[in-house]
């Protein structure tokens, strides 16, 4: 148990760190057409972070389960909205 606990929140720094480097990216490339691609990408990292610590903080709950399965899906729709906008872009970039 303890194990999992450390990988937990190992995880969730982790998880942390990429969000505030592609917040970060995101705002130095802010005008750039790649620069939503990154905000929803840093985004599901975040979401992604407070899953992985909500797996430890939310057992004592009884819908823990919901909670991180709402979580999953958050994280799940800002990765497809990342992979829409670079979709788009490379579409701009090879169509132009």
């Amino acid at each position: 148990m303890l194990w999992e606990e450390i990988i937990f929140y190992a995880t969730f720094v982790i998880s942390v760190v990429i969000f505030w480097y592609g917040f970060a990216l995101y705002r130095r490339i802010k005008g750039s057409p790649l620069a939503a691609a990154v905000l929803f990408a840093s985004l599901c990292a975040l979401i992604f972070s407070l899953h992985h610590l909500g797996e430890v903080v939310f057992e004592v709950l009884l819908m823990d389960h919901v909670l991180n399965y709402f979580l999953e899906i958050l994280a799940s729709l800002f990765l497809l909205l990342a992979v829409y906008y670079v979709y788009k872009t490379s579409r701009e970039v090879f169509v132009a």
